[in-house]
């Protein structure tokens, strides 16, 4: 399980590089991933990534959007 200091980093570097960019594809490599439709992510873009404790959050413009 990673440490907390590890997953703030990530969460810079994910910020750094994903804000501003729209998600073209992806892949559920584990079934919870993902919380609700994947096909409805496509497409969207980027506006944020937060940590909610040891889990990252990517947030997406629009509304209702599954939670990746």
């Amino acid at each position: 399980m990673p440490e907390l200091p590890e997953i703030e980093t990530v969460k810079l570097q994910l910020q750094k590089y994903l804000v501003g960019q729209k998600l073209v594809e992806l892949e559920r490599l584990h079934p919870k991933s993902v919380q609700g439709d994947i096909l409805l992510v496509q497409s969207k873009k980027v506006t944020g990534v937060r940590r909610f404790g040891k889990m990252l959050v990517i947030d997406l413009a629009g509304r209702r959007l599954p939670r990746l």
